[in-house]
């Protein structure tokens, strides 16, 4: 009778609640520094996403688009948000006392790895403004040519292709302007120096 009771009374052993996996608060990590520093054009849930994944991928240097974060090992996903952290710290601004006005004593321009250099920003902005495109109409070049519809989240490569891109459409307009039935290619190699020239664009490292 003694052992009886002992076995009926000896309590059922605790199930262990499984810790959430590294793997996954990386994610949400993700997702939740993303909505910080996405472009501020980007409000729709699907296109946060799509932009998203093309700054992973750029950030990972893949050759492929990227479809899902999920398939990404947990080093990769590391990258992916410590370039996001990255982003986040270079863009904000520290917050001041009412009527007291904040000094950023940060230098003026701040190079973020993996993303186009303000040079090639302020250059990308002086063709768009030169060929007189609508907003709509710089989104939708974006969008078509890189995926993505800001023009600071290109990849420094994807800049300097962009620019020439931009430099052959502006030269072979000039030249059709000027009565040029045609715009070779040696023309408008010909015309782009004195473009750059006229826009102010630096002919530097930044640039190519």
């Amino acid at each position: 009778m003694q052992l009886a009771k002992q076995s009926t009374s000896k309590a059922a052993p605790k199930r262990r609640t499984p810790k959430r996996s590294a793997h996954a608060g990386t994610m949400q990590a993700i997702h939740a520094t993303w909505r910080k520093v996405a472009p501020p054009t980007v409000v729709d849930a699907e296109d946060l996403r799509t932009e998203r994944l093309s700054f992973a991928a750029r950030v990972l240097n893949l050759n492929k688009p990227l479809e899902s974060l999920s398939g990404l090992s947990g080093a990769q996903l590391g990258r992916v948000l410590d370039a996001m952290r990255e982003l986040e710290r270079a863009t904000s601004r520290p917050a001041a006392p009412h009527g007291v006005p904040t000094v950023d004593r940060r230098p003026s321009t701040v190079e973020i790895h993996h993303l186009a250099t303000t040079a090639q920003v302020e250059a990308i902005d002086k063709l768009f403004d030169y060929l007189c495109w609508t907003t709509e109409g710089r989104e939708g070049f974006l969008e078509n040519k890189f995926r993505m519809t800001s023009r600071r989240m290109l990849t420094p490569v994807q800049a300097n292709a962009c620019m020439r891109i931009l430099f052959n459409i502006a030269a072979s307009r000039d030249l059709r302007a000027r009565g040029a039935e045609r715009a070779t290619q040696a023309m408008i190699r010909a015309e782009i120096p004195a473009l750059k020239r006229l826009l102010g664009i630096d002919q530097g490292k930044d640039i190519k």
